[in-house]
């Protein structure tokens, strides 16, 4: 039923991560494999294709983020920077470009990833001025113009003709669970359609900027937008709202509307007319 929603919205792509544990309980084929696990993901996939969501793309996932110097100009807080970046950027993605790691060696001093870094992150800068709005999550703000420097100021001045397509594959917005919400208030999430306004408007940018367009294509998927993920304890991701005390029934918020407007999803538009004013 989510494949089917996702495609009524107008998405046509749908990342997902298989869970090696599911299918590999104990760690080893040698120790057993869960055949429950198998299905899974085989009725997962086979949903995917039946509904075209899915190109069957296989590819390195990496989890970034963008840095800014805590002093602008400051030497060694610009050093910092390229030095962040090369740990959770760089050292990753250059040697499956170029054949050979990031030359930042981080020459070791002290004991683990974090340690070797050598700095402090911070989510404002020296004069006490915060990156951008705070999500209900402490380490996500809203800083569209990290997505326009990350894929400009660094993939394309530093990779150039060497870049394959590129796919945001995890990309939202959390708020606060708030259990004491009704439905029909916890589906309006504004500063969540601001969110992916925002990113869209700097993800185009960045793609009309880049300098070898031939070699170079951004996609937006489906889990990149984070239709469902509820994390009911303590923050909430996604498009969708599910409700835990209705036996996990789901509701549009108005980013999922919004989404579905832009992406031009007149059958989820026309299907999700459902009045939520009394839930």
């Amino acid at each position: 039923d989510d494949i089917k929603m996702m495609k009524s919205m107008g998405l046509d792509a749908y990342r997902f991560s298989i869970s090696w544990s599911r299918i590999l309980p104990r760690g080893r084929v040698s120790e057993g494999v869960n055949q429950k696990g198998i299905d899974y993901y085989n009725d997962l996939i086979n949903t995917v294709i039946a509904n075209g969501t899915s190109k069957g793309q296989i590819g390195i996932a990496l989890n970034t983020l963008w840095c800014e110097p805590y002093k602008k100009g400051d030497a060694d807080d610009i050093e910092a920077v390229k030095r962040a970046m090369d740990f959770v950027m760089g050292w990753f993605l250059e040697p499956v470009l170029t054949g050979v790691f990031a030359a930042n060696d981080p020459n070791p001093t002290h004991i683990g990833y974090l340690g070797d870094q050598r700095l402090e992150i911070s989510f404002s800068d020296a004069t006490g001025k915060a990156l951008g709005p705070q999500a209900g999550s402490f380490w996500l703000h809203m800083y569209p113009q990290g997505m326009y420097n990350m894929l400009i100021r660094y993939v394309n001045d530093k990779y150039g003709d060497k870049i394959p397509a590129i796919y945001i594959t995890e990309n939202g917005w959390d708020e606060k669970n708030d259990e004491k919400l009704k439905v029909k208030d916890a589906c309006v999430d504004s500063m969540r359609e601001d969110y992916h306004k925002s990113h869209l408007v700097y993800l185009l940018k960045s793609m009309k900027e880049m300098t070898v367009p031939a070699n170079v294509k951004v996609t937006l998927h489906g889990r990149g937008v984070i239709i469902l993920n509820g994390l009911k304890d303590t923050v909430r991701f996604g498009l969708i709202y599910i409700d835990y005390k209705n036996n996990q029934k789901r509701y549009p918020k108005t980013s999922a509307r919004w989404f579905a407007k832009f992406l031009g999803g007149k059958e989820f538009l026309s299907a999700n007319q459902e009045n939520v004013e009394e839930q």
